[in-house]
């Protein structure tokens, strides 16, 4: 979810003329910022993850709208 977020951000300041690399460097200034680069969303999770919410939908009888 946090690099899908950067890279809406990313488009958002693309489009405001704002340079991402240097919000990311001024936001690396916080001590408890987590550096995220805009990129491909995913990893070895995404199965595993996208497994469990099926099943748990299946249990709870609930259908995709």
């Amino acid at each position: 979810m946090n690099i899908a977020l950067i890279n809406e951000l990313a488009k958002l300041f693309n489009k405001l003329d704002i340079d991402t690399e240097s919000v990311l460097k001024a936001a690396g200034t916080k001590w408890n910022f987590i550096p995220f680069v805009p990129g491909l969303v995913g990893g070895h999770c995404i199965g595993v993850i996208l497994t469990t919410l099926l099943i748990k939908r299946k249990k709870l009888d609930l259908t995709q709208k």
